[in-house]
């Protein structure tokens, strides 16, 4: 007969999470589990005559059961923890560990995620960039001439290799054509002054809902670099856009970071005019009134990004092409308090001003 139980089964089971039941069959180093858990999740491994995936996949294929996977930006930055953590969740419903790499280039020549790989540490390979960058060619090269089970997300990359991407220009599309409809026609959009496909998708974006609503749109740059605090690059800007604003004006940025010093200025000058980001920032909508998000669902895209590297994996030489679209509406939990203390601090800096 046939056994149809999952890890979930067994979590539930053992009254413990599908991590945890993940740590304990897979003896994940450097997790500590008590012995009464551990004793728990076994008998209920034994009660449920559970195999899991992986014990599977590795007795019939010599599999190591782990997915590697490499950050271009700090996965301390909410965007990328959401991310992780939606791969991380997806991978041990599947009975998978995952493994935290990095590009670093070690005495075999190779980068440290692929030689994880040569070495069967791991099975494949997801790797996420930053803002849509070119995919480093070393990488690329590897992947495509040993046919390595790999996952691009948000990169810029071959059609050979497989990808996770965002929609940016349907996204600023969505966001500019939702202010416009509600009676500006003047948009000042503020965004980095770099070259890659997010910004030129999202500017192109803006544009095409400006014209199809016969608005105007002055677009207006600030130097990045390389850092999130970009106070001293941004605030000038907004500064510029004061005796150029109407009642009819909106205001549209690129980057979340930007709310922060939006909101110290509109309290400062007292404006009302509409204000949106194109990636979700630190304060939510309906603490700052005139403030609208396109939220990028970042934890449904390592999920995404994890089912795509199991297809993967099963399936070599297939190739998966995925494109997540930002919304106006929020499909992931809030940080409702956090952005709250933010609002306080914020309020009461400018207030005191």
């Amino acid at each position: 007969m046939r056994n149809n139980a999952t890890i979930r089964d067994v979590a539930q089971l053992a009254g413990v999470s599908v991590a945890t039941v993940s740590y304990v069959l897979n003896k994940t180093a450097g997790k500590s589990i008590s012995d009464e858990t551990t004793d728990r999740v076994i008998k209920a491994v034994e009660q449920l005559n559970y195999v899991s995936n992986s014990a599977a996949r590795s007795l019939q294929t010599s599999r190591s059961g782990c997915v590697g996977i490499v950050f271009y930006q700090s996965f301390r930055l909410k965007r990328y923890s959401m991310i992780l953590q939606g791969a991380m969740d997806s991978l041990a419903d599947s009975g998978y560990n995952l493994m935290l790499c990095s590009n670093a280039t070690e005495n075999n020549g190779h980068s440290n995620i692929i030689s994880n790989y040569l070495s069967r540490k791991i099975d494949g390979i997801i790797y996420i960039s930053a803002d849509s960058n070119i995919l480093d060619s070393e990488i690329e090269n590897m992947v495509i001439g040993q046919r390595i089970p790999f996952v691009a997300c948000d990169v810029d990359a071959n059609r050979q290799i497989s990808c996770v991407n965002i929609d940016y220009f349907a996204g600023a599309y969505e966001a500019a054509t939702n202010i416009l409809k509600n009676g500006s026609n003047r948009i000042f959009y503020i965004r980095p002054a770099i070259d890659n496909r997010q910004e030129r998708e999202r500017e192109l974006g803006i544009r095409k809902a400006a014209y199809e609503m016969n608005a105007e749109v002055f677009v207006h740059t600030f130097l990045h670099m390389m850092t999130y605090d970009f106070g001293d690059a941004i605030t000038p800007v907004f500064g510029s856009l004061l005796p150029q604003i109407t009642t009819s004006s909106a205001i549209i940025a690129s980057w979340s970071g930007t709310d922060q010093h939006a909101f110290m200025f509109y309290r400062e000058h007292a404006l009302g005019i509409p204000f949106a980001t194109l990636a979700q920032g630190d304060l939510i909508d309906g603490m700052f009134p005139t403030l609208q998000s396109s939220y990028i669902p970042n934890y449904r895209i390592g999920v995404t990004c994890a089912k795509s590297i199991i297809h993967l994996i099963d399936n070599p030489g297939d190739t998966v092409q995925e494109m997540i679209l930002p919304t106006l509406t929020s499909d992931e939990p809030e940080t409702a308090t956090a952005a709250r203390e933010l609002y306080q601090r914020l309020y009461f800096k400018t207030k005191n001003k």
